[in-house]
């Protein structure tokens, strides 16, 4: 059974990937906004281009997370064994939407750019908004990457559940924080069974709560806490 020591260290390699992510970015979107300044007009097509290093570099980046699967492999083998899943649509569905993230922020851009070129045209003023706008986009990039992996982190664990046969009771771990919702305020650190998590997740609601399947999305966007077999 994961100890607390493994869950804090699997907790962190899933941190450090996301903070990597957000230190990649910051160069990539620099450019963007060096490229747009040397631009007399730049359009909707131009921000695209620009954005297209930007593009290449998230979807290489959720594909590294062969780490994660390991080390969960390692932290729940005592309950579920060494049964293999197969990842590849789970790993599709985590680069489907960090896509989506990433044309969210190329679409903001666009929007400046456009509304620029209504009233006046591309000044110089646009593009200092638009840099001072850059941490917020790695920010909300960084979110949606982590987001992400600790989806398809936790639906492993549920895979690999089903297919070990081990039926086992799970913990809801991850600690409480300022931002943590009401559903893991009250069940953080509970045992639970599977019907139990669905039961108590489909008759709650709170600010946050996100459409899907409990065991991926838990409390909802950004939230850190993953279920942990135990015996």
């Amino acid at each position: 059974m994961a100890t607390t020591q493994q869950i804090n260290n699997h907790d962190s390699l899933i941190n450090r990937k996301v903070a990597d992510f957000g230190t990649g970015l910051s160069p990539l979107l620099t450019d963007v906004y060096d490229e747009l300044a040397s631009l007399q007009n730049p359009t909707r097509l131009d921000v695209q281009r620009l954005f297209e290093p930007v593009r290449r570099y998230a979807q290489a980046e959720i594909t590294k997370i062969d780490g994660v699967f390991v080390d969960n492999d390692e932290i729940n083998s005592e309950v579920l064994g060494s049964v293999v899943v197969d990842t590849s649509q789970l790993r599709a569905e985590a680069a489907a939407s960090l896509s989506s993230a990433v044309e969210e922020e190329q679409n903001r851009i666009i929007s400046v750019i456009a509304t620029s070129a209504i009233v006046g045209g591309i000044t110089v003023a646009t593009i200092r908004a638009l840099r001072k706008s850059k941490n917020a986009i790695i920010n909300r990039l960084k979110i949606a990457l982590g987001t992400n992996i600790r989806s398809v982190d936790n639906a492993y664990t549920l895979l690999k559940s089903r297919a070990s046969g081990a039926n086992p009771k799970y913990r809801y771990v991850g600690g409480i924080v300022k931002e943590s919702r009401p559903f893991c305020r009250s069940h953080d650190g509970d045992v639970m069974t599977e019907s139990e998590i669905r039961r108590i997740w489909n008759n709650q609601i709170w600010q946050g709560k996100k459409p899907g399947d409990p065991f991926v999305v838990r409390g909802g966007y950004n939230c850190r806490h993953m279920f942990v077999p135990v015996k």
